[in-house]
Parts: C-alpha cells; sequence; structure tokens
C-alpha cells in the first residue's frame, strides 16, 4: 500500500452528485462531491468538491458540515430556483429527488480553474443524470488533458423498487474522456452484457477503452479485478472491495498521480 504521507498536497476535485441525506432526523453531506473529497482529505490529499446546492438549510448543512472536515467549498455553486437535493432514508427504504440543484452544475470560472490544476478528478454517475450536469462534467474532462481521470459508476441514483441499474446514456463520453473506470457487477451488466464474469467483463471493458484502466468491484461471489495495459490484478473479496467505489476511486487515482498501479493503493 502506498504511504499516505505520498499523497500530500495532491488535488483531488471530485465533481457531481451533492445532497442531503436525511436519516431519522440527522443530516449528512452525501453524494460523491462530498465524500471523495472527504476521503481524498483523510489520505492527505487536497479534496474540492464540485456541485451545486440550493438557497435553503439543506444547502447550508451541508456547506457547514464539509467546512468542519476541512473542506475547502469554493466551487460548491448555489442555484437560486432549485433545492438542495435530499437522499431520504427510511429503514431499508431510500429516496433521491429526481430532479434538484447538482442537476443543474454550470461551467464557471472556478470550475474551469480545477479543471487546469486539478491532479485528479472524479466523477459518478448519479451526477451526470442530467444533461446540464453531464455536459459541465464532460466539459471539464475534455479541458483537463493531463489529469488522471476517473468516473466511478458504481455511484448511481436509486431506482423505483430498488432495482440496481445503470442508465448507459449517464456513461455518455465518459469512456472515451476518463482514463479509469470503476465498475460493479450492474456497471457490468450494462455495460459488457456478453461477459460471464467479474474478470471476464473487466477484461472486455478495459480492452474497449484506449489505454484505459478498469477498476471492477468484487461481490459475494467473486474477487474484483484491476485490468489495465500492465495486466490484471484480483481484488479479494472482504479486503479493497469492501470499500465504497469513490473510495476506491480515490485511492486509485493517487496512487496513479505518483506514478504506481492503482492496485498498489487498494492492497
Amino acid at each position: 500500500m502506498a504511504n499516505d504521507s505520498m499523497w500530500a498536497g495532491i488535488q483531488v476535485a471530485a465533481i457531481g452528485s451533492l445532497f442531503a441525506i436525511e436519516r431519522e432526523a440527522a443530516i449528512t453531506a452525501g453524494g460523491l462531491a462530498a465524500t471523495a473529497a472527504v476521503f481524498a482529505r483523510s489520505l492527505g490529499a487536497v479534496g474540492v468538491p464540485i456541485g451545486r446546492i440550493g438557497m435553503d438549510r439543506f444547502g447550508r448543512d451541508i456547506e457547514r458540515l464539509l467546512r468542519d472536515q476541512g473542506i475547502d467549498v469554493h466551487a460548491v455553486q448555489t442555484d437560486s430556483d432549485l433545492p438542495t437535493a435530499r437522499w431520504i432514508q427510511r429503514g431499508i427504504m431510500a429516496k433521491l429527488e429526481p430532479y434538484a440543484a447538482f442537476d443543474n452544475l454550470q461551467w464557471d470560472a472556478e470550475v474551469e480553474a480545477l479543471a487546469r490544476s486539478a491532479e485528479v478528478i472524479i466523477t459518478d454517475a448519479c451526477g451526470r443524470r442530467h444533461g446540464q450536469s453531464r455536459s459541465t462534467g464532460d466539459r471539464m474532462l475534455i479541458a483537463a488533458p493531463s489529469a488522471i481521470r476517473i468516473i466511478d459508476l458504481t455511484h448511481r441514483p436509486p431506482t423505483v423498487g430498488d432495482t440496481p441499474k445503470l442508465d448507459r446514456e449517464q456513461v455518455g463520453q465518459a469512456m472515451e474522456l476518463c482514463s479509469v473506470m470503476v465498475v460493479d457487477s450492474v456497471a457490468l451488466r450494462a455495460l459488457v452484457p456478453a461477459a460471464t464474469t467479474v474478470a471476464d467483463g473487466a477484461k472486455r471493458l478495459a480492452s474497449s477503452m484506449r489505454k484505459g484502466t478498469v477498476i471492477a468491484m468484487a461481490n459475494d461471489r467473486e474477487d474484483g479485478f484491476v485490468v489495465s495495459e500492465r495486466g490484471s490484478e484480483p481484488i479479494p473479496r472482504g479486503g479493497p472491495g469492501s470499500r465504497s467505489g469513490s473510495e476506491t476511486a480515490v485511492r486509485a487515482g493517487l496512487a496513479l498521480a505518483i506514478g504506481q498501479p492503482p492496485h498498489a493503493a487498494l492492497a
């Protein structure tokens, strides 16, 4: 595993979903923009969230919670029309509002500056569920050809009946614009329906990318795999595969930023 001190100062820009999680009257900051930025900071890197909130108490709560964890929120936009998205958890049922502020993410000077300065850029499927935010995300990826660009396709909005699903439209240009994809079995079925195993799906998906790396998360039945030009490495069940997709994306991005293979940070 890479020494966390080696990652000090590396800037990780997390662009995508940003919402307030409500569980039994408690509010936490959720969405990839928040979770990836916070996790990057916990490893000694500089995590910067890029998202959009409404002019309401949930937006104020998100900013306060992130600041309390030492996160710079200068790139978090405020929407005067749309509310802050809310993820409402009631027991095992979860609901994310279908259209809210983070879906209206705009290209602005802060996003452009981060596209030039960030060594690692991470985005997600959930933050790409509507055209405006998807367009802004793609524009940032295009504007940052020298950055390690990663899309976490495990981070998806919940669907009706909690049925796992990935809309291929959400992926869009990401397969061409990103150098790393983090996927799970749901994403593999959507992108590589002919795959017979996690390993097979990861290899097929990697071969369709130009010099890309695929990190396929482990599941209850199969080990995960990291597949790149250097070959493939397993991700054992119960080990790194138990991490979230955003944590895996951050670790892989930081490893690549210092010239190490991604599996070095996932061991």
